[in-house]
């Protein structure tokens, strides 16, 4: 039976379904890489308002929120009047990307706002010929938080990037008025920090750098006592007496009414219950407590079991069964483009006529610069060589910049360049040099420009990675190092990424990198992306995956080290192909302990495989009784189809509590080292 699976890693985020997606928001507003990406409210695709003349004069008279991340990402809505579907907005004079605009009526709109530098920006909406500006009406922060909610108990592990920031040792931050503890700084523009305690409700962020400068983000973060309102899971403390479960859409978030719910454990169900008009149910008893499991489910909904939880408030997202989709997708997103030139130079700057920091060419080879932007994420696809903007030096023409145009994605990134020598006759290119730009905003179908890049860091140094608590059986791996640059990404390289048909040696060596104590670099670190499993090839990945990230890692002695590897489950009872027996799953954990178990159980056929059940589990289950759908009023197993049975072994970080998950967990971001393996079994009869 096939892998469910995309081309290079895990599909995770396709088979976790609607909990690793975008996240359509009921909120006004969220922030892309906190607790989901951020997502335009639900609208129908016809409300009403004609392709062109609404009728009425466009005006634009708010813009709430009136501030976010200079990253993008946040929802903002424009109040006024005159609105069509044809309105385009700009912040700050850049696009919105394609499908971020929504036209809700003629006097409302919503977009996705883009990367910005941080300040004071315009909004502008422009309707046919007409336009309307509101001056300085949206701010850019330049430090935000991720997660940006966690509750009122405090100790919530939060990343926190700025962009022109100088985070050092030893520099002060307060969340809500009380000081943040375990601080930890990664450099100039990237930190690590737990919340303290502090009341529900929003709470300002002080952050005082390490030169005294003082930035305060108003809100920054969202405090819940129970269940987290955005994402879900679980909250408010030990279950004592009275359990509170909410039931939602996982799509629209609307409560599902009369859902059937179900507490219970391996040997008797205490509750059952159906969520009223509000999607919830409450059960109550002297002397009830924890752990118990939770199950809920309603007729054409995925049932979803969460196991051994202990917490006074659950909120579990159900997902639709729907009917395979038909006709084409919204459109892509639109690239936008960097300009600027590439300028050599020593520690007194720019302006030689040669590249004397890269060797003489042999015959048949030439001095060449490829021009790149970072990536968002350390595992990305890499693009092509023959796909990639270059510049070849010609000795014969002196001149001390070289003009360069190059398609980039849309966001705050780095732009760079590697200098090196190219052989024609091999297509091999060899760097030998690296310069950096940091902090460049690209927008949807704009062109930035007047972006130099000053080539002047060797590539001298080479970095030994030891990788340890390998687990047995990996018989394919493929490890990539790149540079972390905090909020602005990764600088990925082909020639540092190594992979092999067998288990991956203790020791990997990585040639050709910088020192980071030149421009662009000094806030740099080091990231490190291992994935191992035990069949298929370094290009088509099998079963048993096992991966593992970690970020803003600082070499020691030109060291790194990786471990503790979450192995993958050994899935026990049923075994494969054989039948289910008593709606009992059983399972083996391996490796370093996880944090949080996810089993999704699919009916295979179709075009894609049929949601079934969901189950939410700590990382140190080995088993769980399922209720019997029959006689619980949940949507019955599918007759004559394998069932295929997938399952996620997943570590978030240090101290991690199962009891204060929520749904924004299931995105691999948040994952430092995880596992899946898949197998499939039968049904005897239909319960």
């Amino acid at each position: 039976m096939r892998p469910i699976r995309g081309p290079g890693i895990m599909a995770a985020i396709v088979l976790l379904g609607a909990c690793a997606t975008e996240e359509p928001g009921t909120n006004k507003y969220q922030v892309p890489g906190t607790d989901g990406a951020a997502a335009l409210p639900d609208a129908s695709p016809d409300v009403g308002i004609a392709d062109g003349a609404a009728g009425a004069t466009l005006s634009l008279y708010s813009v709430f929120p009136t501030h976010g991340p200079f990253v993008g990402g946040t929802v903002v809505t424009l109040q006024g009047g005159g609105f069509t579907k044809t309105c385009k907005v700009q912040i700050g004079g850049k696009n919105i990307q394609v499908g971020k605009t929504k036209v809700t009526s003629a006097a409302t709109l919503t977009v996705v706002a883009p990367a910005g530098q941080p300040g004071a920006a315009d909004v502008e909406v422009t309707c046919g010929k007409d336009k309307a500006k509101l001056a300085k009406a949206y701010t850019y922060d330049a430090v935000y938080m991720d997660p940006s909610s966690g509750p009122t108990t405090g100790g919530t592990l939060v990343q926190i990037y700025g962009t022109g920031t100088n985070f050092a040792a030893g520099m002060k931050l307060s969340l809500g008025g009380k000081a943040m503890p375990g601080v930890s700084v990664t450099g100039a523009t990237a930190l690590s920090a737990k919340t303290p305690a502090g009341a529900a409700g929003q709470v300002d962020l002080v952050v005082v750098d390490g030169k005294g400068k003082s930035t305060t983000v108003k809100g920054a973060f969202t405090y819940y006592v129970s269940a987290n309102p955005k994402s879900g899971g679980l909250g408010g403390g030990p279950l004592k007496g009275t359990l509170t479960v909410t039931v939602l859409d996982s799509m629209t978030r609307a409560p599902v009414d009369g859902a059937s719910v179900l507490v219970h454990d391996d040997t008797q169900t205490h509750f059952t219950g159906k969520t009223d008009t509000k999607g919830g149910v409450v059960f109550s008893k002297a002397g009830f407590k924890g752990p118990v499991n939770v199950t809920a489910g309603k007729t054409k909904y995925e049932s979803t079991t969460v196991v051994n939880m202990d917490a006074r408030d659950l909120t579990i997202f159900l997902v639709q069964i729907a009917s395979p989709g038909s006709g084409t997708g919204p459109p892509g997103p639109i690239a936008g483009s960097v300009s600027g030139h590439l300028m050599f130079g020593g520690s007194t700057g720019a302006g030689t006529s040669a590249w004397k920091i890269v060797p003489e060419p042999k015959t048949d080879e030439v001095k060449r610069a490829y021009i790149h932007s970072s990536l968002s994420s350390l595992g990305a696809k890499l693009p092509d060589i023959a796909t990639i903007q270059f510049v070849d030096y010609d000795p014969t023409v002196k001149k001390t910049a070289w003009a360069y145009t190059m398609s980039a994605s849309p966001g705050m990134k780095a732009v760079y360049a590697l200098a090196g020598i190219y052989n024609k006759t091999s297509s091999k290119f060899t760097p030998h040099a690296i310069g950096v730009a940091r902090g460049v905003v690209v927008s949807p179908g704009q062109t930035t420009k007047n972006v130099d890049i000053l080539i002047q860091a060797p590539l001298g140094r080479t970095i030994t990675l030891q990788l340890k608590d390998i687990p047995a059986g990996s018989k394919i791996h493929k490890v990539r190092l790149g540079i972390d640059l905090g909020a602005e990404g990764f600088i990925v390289r082909s020639d540092n990424e190594i992979s092999g048909s067998t288990a991956p040696p203790a020791s990997l060596s990585f040639a050709r990198l910088p020192n980071f104590n030149y421009q662009g670099l000094t806030d740099a670190s080091w990231a490190v992306d291992a994935s191992l499993d035990g069949s298929g090839t370094p290009t088509t990945p099998g079963l048993p995956y096992i991966r593992g990230t970690t970020r803003a890692m600082k070499a020691v002695n030109d060291t790194l080290t990786m471990g503790k590897f979450v192995g993958g489950p050994s899935l026990d009872d049923p075994v494969k192909g054989q039948y289910l027996t008593g709606n009992t799953l059983k399972w083996t954990p391996s490796g370093a302990t996880a944090d949080v178990a996810v089993i999704r159980v699919l009916a295979a056929g179709g075009l894609a495989p049929t949601p079934v059940w969901r189950i939410l589990a700590r990382g140190t289950a080995t088993s769980v009784k399922l209720p019997d759908p029959k006689t619980a009023g949940l949507e019955a197993y599918p007759t004559g189809k394998l069932l295929i049975w997938a399952q996620w072994m997943i570590h978030l970080h240090a101290g991690y509590k199962f009891d204060e998950f929520n749904y924004s967990h299931l995105y691999t971001r948040y994952w430092d080292r995880w596992s899946q393996e898949q197998s499939y079994f039968q049904l005897k009869t239909t319960p």
